[in-house]
């Protein structure tokens, strides 16, 4: 078949002293296949190209400690020619630490920096396209008696599109033993639409995106089990229910053959996880 897909994926880890290292990740992916009408099995006459670049270096720090850290920085490029080309490039800063503060207090903080830049030739439409997203979070896990502990956490996130927003979250731990721990959350839910789904333009697969998109807002809550058997063998078990406002999907017309992105006014979400290894 005239399909070639070539990928590399390469780490490499460098220990700096006794409790920081630095790690450096990189991932590249082509393809450069013919493709195929989406009425037929017949070969559209377009090539389908795909390009993937990624990657990122961190910085770990106290890494013996109950509270290890990390300095992250990330470059994910992608490309694509089908009919047209479309392109986005998302970098980002991310920045995790903890400390304790005595013996009933983990207090975890982080930060984040995400920026993409967006283009479509396919269409014309657009060019430069950019998304910048800034968050700050707080977690502290605070030891209530043994075997109790409780761990409410803050969430702030300031888009360049929709603005600020905070969700907050708490848990309820119960370690029964050193073998079986029962857990209950519930947190709020935040989530903007992505540069494809708000950007993403290709007539040849008729796909289209929806600058008009409204960020996903909800909440999501669970009730679980764990329990180790022994050192190779354990089970998880959860019930879950969520609400999201605004949900996002890619709907496809069967009529047309088109596919546009939407928000959806309400989903709700109920449902039973078990895993055993």
């Amino acid at each position: 078949s005239d399909y070639n897909n070539n990928s590399l994926s390469l780490r490499m880890d460098a220990k700096l002293d006794d409790t920081s290292s630095l790690r450096l990740g990189i991932h590249h992916k082509s393809i450069d296949a013919n493709s195929y009408s989406r009425y037929t099995l017949q070969a559209s006459g377009y090539r389908q190209k795909e390009l993937f670049n990624d990657w990122s270096i961190t910085y770990n720090f106290k890494e013996k400690s109950e509270t290890p850290g990390y300095l992250r920085y990330f470059d994910n490029y992608r490309w694509e020619d089908w009919s047209g080309s479309f392109d986005s490039r998302l970098q980002g800063i991310d920045y995790q630490n903890g400390w304790n503060l005595g013996k009933y207090h983990k207090l975890i903080v982080g930060a984040e920096w995400h920026h993409s830049i967006s283009n479509n030739s396919a269409s014309g439409a657009y060019d430069d396209k950019t998304i910048t997203n800034k968050a700050a979070y707080l977690q502290d896990k605070i030891h209530l008696a043994d075997k109790w502990s409780l761990v409410p956490g803050i969430r702030v996130d300031h888009h360049s599109m929709f603005g600020t927003h905070w969700t907050p979250k708490i848990a309820v731990n119960y370690n029964a033993n050193n073998k079986t721990q029962v857990y209950a959350s519930w947190g709020r839910v935040y989530k903007a639409p992505t540069a494809d789904d708000l950007y993403y333009n290709n007539a040849a697969c008729m796909m289209y995106g929806n600058e008009n998109l409204q960020p996903e807002t909800g909440y999501t809550e669970s009730v679980g089990i764990n329990h180790q058997f022994d050192s190779k063998t354990s089970i998880q078990a959860s019930v879950f229910q969520s609400e999201i406002h605004d949900a996002i999907y890619w709907l496809f017309n069967s009529s047309t053959y088109e596919s546009h992105v939407a928000n959806i006014s309400r989903e709700k979400k109920r449902g039973f996880e078990l895993s055993f290894q």
